[in-house]
């Protein structure tokens, strides 16, 4: 049978196009195929990702915690315990944190109240080699890093994290693919039948343009999807203008790499980077500056290090408010920054606040003595004009420090301890100067002072330098003046006004710290017996020294100053920190039991913790507690401060102890605290320390709080 030409071209049209459609049917399915592995692929290296990047958190977090915690889980102090353990335990996806001892006991649970104190916990871990242990189950990661002192387990720290979020994320990244894929193939079925219409037409062009039309964007997701998994979240250079599902899928993907690398990135500078001032923090100079050190040794470069620390900066703080401090703070830093940016840091430079009020900044190269002491001068010079605009009246001033590699210290250790005595030398000068380090010079002045100080303490006329002025205590309902805490001062004749930062510490070296406390208590007693006679509820508090608290007859002495000054022994308490205590408790509390035998009271100093407390009350046979300037002062700013200064007064009230208020500055700050339930306050923004003349003529309502 002879076949006609139309015939035979509609055979082979119909076998063109069945031909067609068969390759389109099996170019579709393979399609639809490689779609779905490379969602599934790309759902899976989303979900390994997500996990690989809680891991390197957790154990991240684990060894700042481990080494953070060193000293306070030694000293036992819940307090610091409770602030470190508080930003970690913060974060959404922490299920739970734990701090032991060695013997597997609970030191802390990061709860207010420490339920769990001393509890054995099961599965004691202490890893031996110092390095942190990761252990997966079915809804938590839980990471445990050690906490060696000296080379010594003495607990480790538990931090365990939720999986369950990156689970539902990457169900929820799943379920949104597998939509977009189900678009796609609805809509790929429907421009597949309508190819078979046009097949005839558009031929091998058409499949070359479909196929070129939907190969890429899955090459593109393909290629995002690998980026993915390398953790190469800021280099996705890929994007798509398609208006359809797959191209929401292509910038649904690249959104999501942005997001990953904006919170990675944040993440490194929460890590390196102080919140303050946006200069490097401590851990960032101190890595800096270690690695500085071998690359100035193998180019035997010379180097400068800058040390600052404000001048009467916690004075700032009392008069004026944390919000000013901090102010003066930022100036600070953006001055330091803009003046070493300007001269020059070098290769290896860096500026740094070290915290509080110190900052750092290491000059390297050629000329880093020359550049460091411009730097330095044109700093001091530039915050003696911040005057007006922060400090109301009262001119702004920093004390510098400077040491040279390698003639001062060979390495970093050594470099930063010469800066920081520097510095120190500068605030025996009185302040707002640069010292160079200079060991002899430092050594004479030292002996120097001590010398003079001697004379003072030994010399009939010694009260004409040494003086003492008195913070008055108040009832915050009454605006009473209850009772007053001694402060010690030295009018040096050469080196003018000398902070107590100035000479107590060379003080102490040198010995003469129980001669100090004496001194003070003498003039104390003798300023004062006739104001504390006039009322047996007043009474003066000191701050007791190491010297003072190590001396087994400390009880006998007072006992006889106390009958001598014909006053009460109750009308005379000693102020004590946690730390003094836990020195050696055994010591402290042999102590506190004489103390208290003799009549003489004792106060709880610088107490800045929440419930934790709550065990170290109960050591202490105490009159009452102090809280803290730093809790007071953020009260107004935070709800954790607020809620710990409430959780501390309840507590005390508990333990039927009195509560006083340190560095109380606003009428604000008082109404907070007369609600908590504080009777008492003392600061600058009820009365500013006075004399004893002035004390006598103040009136017992006399005092008036800021606004």
């Amino acid at each position: 049978m002879r076949l006609g030409l139309s015939t035979r071209l509609s055979l082979l049209v119909a076998s063109v196009l069945v031909l067609t459609l068969l390759v389109f049917a099996w170019f579709w399915s393979g399609l639809r195929q490689t779609e779905s592995e490379v969602a599934a692929r790309a759902a899976a290296l989303l979900a390994e990702r997500a996990r690989t990047d809680l891991a390197v958190r957790a154990t991240q977090t684990a060894d700042y915690l481990g080494q953070a915690l060193v000293n306070p889980l030694f000293y036992v102090d819940l307090r610091s315990i409770q602030d470190l353990l508080g930003p970690v335990q913060s974060q959404a996806d922490v299920a739970d944190v734990v701090v032991y001892d060695a013997a597997g006991r609970v030191m802390h649970d990061g709860s207010v109240d420490v339920a769990a104190f001393g509890e054995q916990i099961e599965q004691v871990l202490l890893p031996a080699d110092g390095t942190s242990v990761l252990s997966w189950d079915q809804d938590l990661l839980r990471v445990t890093a050690p906490i060696n002192f000296n080379n010594r387990p003495i607990g480790a720290v538990r931090v365990g994290f939720h999986l369950n979020p990156i689970e539902l994320e990457s169900a929820a990244a799943r379920v949104e693919v597998d939509r977009q894929l189900a678009a796609l193939h609805r809509r790929q079925g429907r421009s597949f039948a309508a190819l078979g219409l046009a097949i005839l037409i558009l031929g091998a062009g058409s499949a070359w343009i479909i196929g070129r039309g939907w190969l890429k964007p899955i090459q593109e997701l393909a290629v995002m999807s690998r980026q993915l998994g390398a953790g190469l979240y800021a280099k996705m250079p890929i994007s798509s203008k398609r208006q359809d599902e797959l191209g929401e899928l292509v910038r649904s993907f690249a959104q999501m790499s942005e997001a990953l690398a904006a919170h990675e990135a944040a993440m490194r500078r929460e890590a390196q980077e102080d919140s303050l001032t946006g200069l490097a923090n401590r851990r960032r100079f101190r890595e800096q500056l270690e690695r500085a050190v071998p690359h100035l040794n193998r180019k035997k470069a010379p180097a400068a290090l800058l040390f600052f620390d404000l001048d009467g900066f916690k004075q700032v703080n009392d008069a004026h408010g944390h919000e000013r401090g901090d102010q003066l703070l930022r100036e600070t830093a953006r001055l330091l920054k803009q003046a070493a940016n300007e001269l020059g840091l070098g290769d290896d430079g860096i500026v740094a606040r070290l915290g509080g009020d110190e900052f750092l900044a290491l000059f390297t190269g050629i000329e880093a003595a020359q550049r460091a002491e411009r730097c330095a001068e044109r700093v001091l010079n530039e915050l003696g004009e911040l005057k007006s605009i922060h400090l109301l009246g009262r001119s702004a001033s920093a004390s510098a420090g400077l040491a040279l590699f390698p003639e001062h210290g060979a390495n970093a250790k050594a470099l930063l301890k010469a800066a920081d005595l520097a510095m120190y030398a500068a605030k025996r000068r009185g302040g707002g100067v640069l010292c160079r380090f200079e060991p002899a010079t430092d050594e004479v002045e030292d002996q120097r002072l001590i010398e003079d100080l001697g004379t003072q303490l030994n010399s009939s006329a010694r009260s004409t330098q040494l003086y003492l002025r008195y913070q008055p205590i108040v009832a915050l309902e009454s605006g009473r003046i209850i009772a007053v805490e001694a402060l010690l001062r030295w009018n040096h004749p050469s080196m003018g006004e000398l902070p107590p930062v100035a000479f107590l510490q060379p003080a102490l070296r040198a010995g003469l710290g129980q001669s100090l406390a004496d001194f003070a208590l003498d003039l104390a007693l003798t300023e004062l017996a006739e104001w504390l006679r006039g009322d047996q509820q007043r009474f003066v508090s000191l701050n007791v020294d190491p010297a003072s608290w190590a001396d087994t007859s400390l009880a006998d002495r007072l006992q006889g100053r106390v009958q001598d000054a014909g006053i009460e022994p109750q009308q005379l308490c000693l102020e004590l920190t946690e730390r003094l205590y836990w020195d050696k408790p055994d010591h402290g509390q042999r102590q506190i039991a004489r103390l208290r035998s003799a009549g003489i009271d004792l106060w709880l100093d610088d107490v800045d913790g929440g419930s934790e407390r709550a065990s170290t009350m109960r050591h202490f046979r105490l009159r009452g507690i102090k809280l803290d300037h730093r809790l007071i002062g953020g009260m107004l700013r935070t709800a954790e401060d607020l809620k710990q200064v409430r959780a501390l007064i309840r507590i005390a009230g508990e333990a039927q102890l009195e509560v006083v208020a340190e560095a109380v500055e606003s009428e604000a700050q008082v109404r907070l605290l007369r609600e908590a339930g504080c009777r008492y306050g003392q600061g600058f923004g009820l009365i500013m320390p006075i004399d004893a003349e002035e004390l006598a003529r103040r009136s017992e309502s006399d005092y008036a709080a800021s606004p």
